[in-house]
């Protein structure tokens, strides 16, 4: 067939995939995986996330265990620690919300849930909630040491690896979880929690850093544990109280 001189023009077809097929995004900062192109799932996220960054909103009257005057973007604050009440169930929903935020940056399955029963003993399981106008940005989770002679261990600061073949039978009271919100991080919200922790979980009786352990510190929590209870070991290593969660 002879060539006429006009060039053929051939149509390209671009398959692109549908946003069915888009799989989740996972947000790099509160961590939660949800659909972009889905707008329920954006709203979802954005609530979640400005929770997570800001703090959740506790309403309601308080009674402060401990309050604290802090700077703010040059502004005073007060900052309030409270014991959550085990026996109203909005606090309990709103400790296990912000519980939630807790295990997902930590990667930790659920946390141990004395905090919410009755327990006889001097030293009483708790929820400590650090608020500020009148929103929760910080919360420490405690529990009583059963039996120090297999829960009590100490940790290498450098390499997290538990000391071999010792005992730390100094500890009394277990972090289970501590957590700040990130927007209101570097501001002693976590030694303030833990102060709070010494100075209530015994009635009458004020805990020393020694006998306050962590059961599973992150990288920030280790820097906060090595600032608080942290022992300079002989060959120079720093170690820190920890131990075995209760089952």
């Amino acid at each position: 067939m002879a060539n006429d001189g006009k060039t053929r023009k051939v149509q390209g077809i671009l398959n692109f995939a549908s946003n069915k097929d888009v799989g989740p995004t996972s947000c790099k900062l509160c961590g939660m995986a949800y659909h972009s192109h889905l707008k329920p799932d954006r709203d979802a996220h954005q609530k979640y996330h400005s929770g997570f960054v800001n703090g959740r909103k506790w309403g309601g009257v308080i009674t402060p265990l401990e309050r604290i005057r802090a700077r703010y973007n040059q502004k005073d604050t007060t900052i309030e620690i409270i014991r959550a009440d085990a026996k109203l169930s909005s606090h309990i929903s709103r400790v296990e919300k912000l519980l939630e935020f807790v295990n997902s940056e930590l990667g930790a399955p659920p946390a141990n849930d004395a905090w919410k029963k009755h327990f006889q003993g001097s030293i009483k399981p708790s929820a400590f909630v650090a608020v500020v106008q009148s929103t929760a940005v910080g919360m420490c989770i405690t529990e009583p040491i059963i039996d120090v002679g297999t829960q009590g261990k100490w940790m290498v600061c450098s390499t997290q690896e538990l000391v071999p073949n010792q005992t730390n039978k100094a500890i009394a009271l277990g972090i289970s979880r501590i957590w700040v919100a990130p927007k209101w991080r570097r501001y002693g919200i976590g030694r303030h929690l833990l102060r709070a922790v010494c100075n209530h979980s015994v009635h009458g009786v004020t805990l020393q850093p020694r006998e306050v352990a962590f059961s599973q510190p992150s990288t920030s929590g280790i820097q906060l544990a090595k600032s608080f209870n942290g022992v300079k070991h002989k060959s120079g290593e720093v170690l820190l109280p920890v131990y075995i969660e209760n089952a």
